[in-house]
């Protein structure tokens, strides 16, 4: 995914400000995705299995399809994280024969044990291209 912005407390944060701990979740998710068969699931079932083999904890709320158009919400609560972590990202994308892509707007709501609060918000693209038959 490629990160397109980072706001921390409605402050927005540049590269340099991101924090390192922070900067490796996101590394994580800034690659090329290539596959050699089908760029997207059919149904919500293959969605909520991708969700498991990348996340922990992780829940498909809403899932609709409309031709071409795609648009998901998912809670998460990130593995080796306490309950005290919440995920909240929404996904719009589009379907082609070889490609999915999708702009994605994830939101995470941290409490800390004094009560104090910060919410993250960070916006990205993921492109997923289909290379061919495997």
């Amino acid at each position: 995914m490629m990160l397109t912005s980072i706001r921390l407390n409605d402050r927005a944060l540049k590269e340099e400000e991101v924090p390192p701990q922070l900067r490796k979740i996101f590394d994580k998710f800034n690659k090329d995705d290539r596959y050699c068969g089908e760029p997207h699931p059919r149904d919500r079932g293959e969605m909520q299995a991708l969700l498991n083999e990348k996340f922990a904890r992780c829940e498909l709320e809403q899932l609709t399809s409309e031709g071409a158009h795609v648009q998901v919400l998912v809670r998460c609560r990130p593995s080796g994280e306490q309950d005290d972590v919440l995920v909240t990202a929404r996904g719009n994308g589009s379907l082609g024969p070889n490609y999915v892509t999708f702009d994605v707007d994830a939101i995470a709501r941290v409490t800390e044990e004094t009560g104090g609060n910060y919410l993250l918000v960070a916006s990205g693209r993921r492109e997923i291209i289909r290379t061919g038959d495997c």
